[in-house]
């Protein structure tokens, strides 16, 4: 009805009939979803949006100013995207300035097993690093608490690349 108000006003329906026919064609051939179809698409968009804001956090606390948030991250990126945290994780494993963060995103590179092969040359670099040790001078807290973690670090490497390998 709409479209023949349209065609006697002087607009151009031809592109609009044609859809409408292919709508007509698809629903005689029992293309129109079930109910159940419906529900089960609407669920997977849910899901989908869920996921979606899940990752959105877990990327804004990966980018935290705080080291408890930064390690929440990690695992939470890990458990959410999977091998695709891996770049994240690598980065943060081998650059974070707070060892606890350093730690977490070590063992959560470590849950990706075989999705995290591709940082094997990273978590073996990090290995052959001398032991960290905090200024003499004028070490701060974080400085004395990653000298105290440094073989935590270690251990959860070793750990990370016998899961990865």
């Amino acid at each position: 009805a709409y479209m023949q108000k349209a065609a006697a006003a002087g607009r151009n329906v031809t592109a609009l009939a044609g859809e409408i026919d292919k709508l007509k064609k698809w629903i005689a051939a029992g293309g129109a979803a079930t109910r159940e179809q419906q529900d089960a698409e609407d669920r997977a968009k849910r899901e989908y949006e869920e996921a979606e804001r899940k990752l959105a956090a877990a990327n804004r606390a990966l980018n935290s100013g705080n080291a408890a948030n930064r390690a929440r991250g990690c695992r939470d990126s890990a458990a959410i995207a999977g091998a695709g945290a891996l770049t994240a994780l690598v980065r943060l494993m081998q650059t974070d300035p707070s060892y606890d963060v350093r730690i977490a995103c070590t063992v959560a590179l470590g849950t990706l097993g075989a999705g995290g092969r591709p940082a094997v040359k990273n978590v073996e670099a990090m290995q052959r690093l001398p032991k960290y040790q905090a200024p003499i001078g004028n070490a701060t807290a974080q400085d004395l608490d990653n000298e105290m973690k440094d073989d935590d670090w270690r251990r959860a490497l070793r750990d990370t690349l016998a899961k990865i390998r």
